[in-house]
């Protein structure tokens, strides 16, 4: 690893000098001069390169599942080490055998999980030859892992535990169980401070608390990153981690309730607002702003301010009084303020012909911003990475739960 990270300056080869004793340096010219095969793990990650193929529409049949895996890498290490697969038959008949069993083991699980559909072939031969059907169609479950790089474990997951009766609560703890926060690192001495920060925290899990799991682990992380508590460098190193890869779950929950026309995928999207603002949903909508704290709310109440748009019209004594900042800081509260967005919605409906239950009808909405933004970048302090405005159109009943839209 040393040799690979010495390069000369504008990429020009570098020499290395390795002081070593004289019994050990056939040994390392060894390993110097003679490359070490690697070996594929394709066929421990096989439904999700299989998601994604057949989700693009690559695969369409078992017999394309078997091509596709003859051109891969996974195939020609088959053959040169068939004892790490466990392949005992290494004859064309025998390979032909190991992928056929692998490829109709792993499309069911993938139909078990409802993520595709399969169709059993029982037309004659001289019916195939004629017409080629599609045996493997995929499912919106395996179209939105596909959208979001989101591993077969966690559609898995989401699939059988997301549901109509799903709260924020439940939400939170099945996105941090997802499969992505497996290499979550549990230091020896973390399980102490993991509690301490877990009796700080509102919400706790349902189930014992493990502190030596990665799930538990990165739903105390997620939590403290709403609370805005201080972190020690290990574990707020961690919380960019699991920040880093939250968002794109909970799109996917998003994508995955609304899919069954459930209104609680709303929750979702209130968590991707609470992970990008640091806030919990409780918290006064002020806390979006830059620098301020409890304190500053509690100022702003005596002046009756409760949202943005109330400090944004509010006189400039009474806002220095709140606010309390200095020059450069007052002006990245002026920064959010400028972009932060405010729009109106409207909507049309033709009635001037009966709505029939189950038939499509056509719902025309509008939503328009007082001032067109220089960009969609938002202001947030708390959150580690570049993020662009997102915006979701929902139409839906609030009494029966019941999401009939969403763009």
């Amino acid at each position: 690893e040393m040799i690979g990270c010495s390069q000369g300056e504008n990429g020009e080869s570098d020499k290395v000098m390795i002081l070593t004793n004289n019994s050990k340096r056939d040994y390392y010219r060894k390993f110097l001069n003679e490359s070490l095969p690697v070996e594929s793990f394709l066929n421990v990650f096989l439904h999700d390169a299989f998601l994604n193929e057949i989700s693009t529409g690559l695969i369409k049949s078992r017999q394309d599942c078997i091509d596709w895996l003859t051109f891969s890498y996974f195939y020609r290490r088959l053959q040169a080490n068939p004892s790490f697969y466990g392949v005992k038959d290494i004859s064309h008949v025998g390979l032909s055998s190991y992928l056929t069993e692998l490829v109709e083991s792993t499309l069911n699980e993938l139909s078990e999980a409802k993520l595709i559909e399969l169709e059993e072939n029982d037309e004659d031969e001289e019916e195939e030859e004629e017409e080629e059907e599609e045996e493997i169609s995929p499912l919106d479950g395996a179209l939105v892992a596909s959208y979001h790089d989101v591993s077969f474990i966690t559609m898995q997951t989401f699939i059988l535990s997301l549901t109509r009766k799903s709260k924020l609560k439940s939400i939170l703890e099945i996105i941090t169980s997802a499969s992505e926060f497996d290499s979550l690192p549990i230091r020896q001495h973390e399980t102490s401070i993991l509690n301490k920060i877990y009796n700080r925290v509102p919400i706790k899990s349902s189930s014992d608390a493990n502190f030596e799991s990665p799930y538990l682990k990165a739903f105390i992380l997620l939590q403290a990153h709403f609370s805005r508590l201080n972190l020690p460098p290990d574990l707020a190193s961690d919380q960019r981690f699991v920040l880093e890869k939250v968002l794109t779950l909970l799109y996917t929950a998003v994508d995955l309730l609304s899919s069954e026309g459930y209104l609680n995928a709303m929750y979702a999207m209130d968590l991707s607002q609470m992970v990008v603002q640091a806030v919990w949903d409780t918290d006064s909508p002020l806390k979006q702003i830059p620098f301020v704290d409890d304190a500053t709310i509690e100022r702003a109440s005596k002046y009756k301010v409760e949202s943005v748009f109330d400090i944004m019209s509010i006189e400039d004594d009474e806002r220095d009084d709140i606010l309390r900042l200095s020059e450069r800081p007052l002006n990245q509260v002026a920064e959010f303020v400028n972009k932060y967005p405010n729009i109106e919605i409207s909507y049309s409906l033709d009635l001037s012909e009966p709505i029939v239950s189950n038939d499509p009808k056509r719902i025309v909405v509008n939503v328009t911003r007082d001032e067109e933004p220089e960009d969609l970048e938002v202001v947030a302090p708390f959150y580690p990475f570049s993020k662009a405005e997102n915006w979701w159109v929902v139409l839906g009943d609030s009494q029966t739960r019941q999401l009939y839209a969403i763009q």
